[in-house]
């Protein structure tokens, strides 16, 4: 894809026979200003048997570009999550697991932060059982910028496993040297591959103190 035409932020989400929680996530992301062409909405469905298929078309009539890649087979969840990884075409990739949602004013604000430049941003949930109730975001979130990546890491620690909690430059990821990302395939923690990639090479990053996305508590996938 020329350079120009690339979106900004690639929000990619590996999903298999959650069908409703689906829906819930891509309402939230195409609901908010500016979804276009700074953003790309990436769909990879490990093979649902549910309704998912239908839920993306649904979907799709209202907003073309949404991208749905449906696996012949279940590859596994790591492998789905890898497959994300790939295919995404945005300087940035946002992997979101599919039972979290955007709060609403998240996209806006994370646009405008990703156009100043890191090499990863890190984002706090706001946890939430049973039905959701959104928590706009205020127009200003408070973040800190970390220069160091052993400081940042000391901050986040555990909390870097958190699948929708990171977003990477996978620009600066393809132009350096890391492990194969396919290394930690069957471990169930594929998405440090990159994660780790992206603090092996870093510059600076920003840990947001506030959140933008909602978690769904006690959920098992």
């Amino acid at each position: 894809m020329p350079l120009e035409l690339r979106p900004l932020l690639t929000i990619a989400v590996p999903t298999f026979n959650r069908a409703d929680l689906l829906g819930r996530l891509i309402t939230s992301i195409i609901s908010q200003p500016p979804f276009g062409s700074s953003i790309e909405l990436l769909i990879c469905d490990n093979a649902s048997d549910d309704g998912t298929p239908a839920v993306v078309r649904k979907f799709q009539e209202s907003v073309p570009s949404i991208r749905y890649i449906r696996n012949e087979s279940n590859i596994g969840p790591d492998r789905n999550f890898l497959k994300c990884f790939t295919e995404a075409s945005g300087k940035y990739v946002w992997i979101m697991g599919d039972d979290d949602v955007v709060e609403p004013g998240g996209i806006p604000f994370l646009l405008s932060l990703l156009a100043e430049g890191y090499d990863l941003v890190h984002l706090k949930p706001r946890n939430f059982e049973g039905e959701y109730v959104a928590q706009p975001v205020p127009a200003k979130v408070p973040y800190r910028v970390f220069q160091s990546a052993e400081a940042l890491a000391k901050r986040v620690h555990a909390s870097f496993t958190f699948i929708s909690g990171n977003i990477v430059n996978k620009d600066r990821i393809s132009e350096s040297q890391h492990p194969p990302l396919e290394s930690l395939v069957g471990t169930n923690l594929v998405q440090l591959a990159w994660t780790y990639a992206a603090l092996a090479n870093h510059r600076r990053s920003a840990l947001l103190r506030a959140p933008i996305i909602a978690a769904l508590s006690n959920n098992t996938g």
